[in-house]
């Protein structure tokens, strides 16, 4: 677990010290549906780290390195809560028509909640409530998503796209459990 909290400072640490050259950070605001019938939200804040982009033809391309910094949850409702927090960095490319695809791959803390009444035996055989029994988890994910660049300045939604997520819950149950996620959402910023 203390590597898990390590590494995550890291990359929060990198993530808010690149923060400081962007005067205009993106956010991200999306459904998250566990296994789609799981209704979730994730909010993030977006950071570019490099950008190159070429004409070819009089077609505008868009490579790029972002990074982001994610909060969120979903429910299994009768069952368990869930809320994480993950950083993930990844490749963006944009077509001259808007056309946007990306790859991501991020590490994360996810914390389950069990949904209910929870009891446990006491060191002298009775019985107790158990206030917010749940589990601890390392929560690697991998993502391939598409969308469209809506390229108006005046705008301060700047994108839309959706994306399935694959995630992993380790450990659960002394094993993996992998879980499918859909993320539908929109890019925006704040306008000064």
């Amino acid at each position: 677990m203390k590597k898990i909290i390590t590494s995550f400072l890291i990359c929060l640490s990198l993530f808010c010290n690149a923060q400081k050259e962007n005067k205009s950070p993106t956010f991200k605001f999306s459904y998250f549906g566990e296994m789609i019938t799981h209704p979730g939200l994730k909010f993030g804040v977006e950071h570019q780290i490099f950008l190159k982009e070429s004409r070819k033809k009089q077609k505008e391309i868009k490579h790029q390195i972002i990074s982001s910094l994610n909060i969120g949850g979903y429910t299994h409702f009768k069952f368990n809560s869930n809320l994480f927090v993950n950083t993930e960095i990844g490749y963006r490319h944009t077509c001259s028509g808007g056309f946007v695809y990306e790859t991501m791959i991020g590490i994360g803390y996810l914390r389950t909640f069990l949904n209910g009444k929870t009891y446990t035996v006491t060191n002298n055989g009775g019985i107790s409530k158990f206030f917010l029994a749940g589990s601890n988890s390392f929560m690697p994910s991998f993502s391939l998503g598409f969308g469209a660049d809506l390229k108006n300045k005046n705008n301060s939604i700047k994108a839309w796209y959706i994306k399935p997520v694959l995630f992993l819950q380790m450990p659960y149950n002394s094993s993996i459990l992998p879980h499918l996620a859909i993320e539908t959402g929109i890019n925006f910023q704040l306008n000064k």
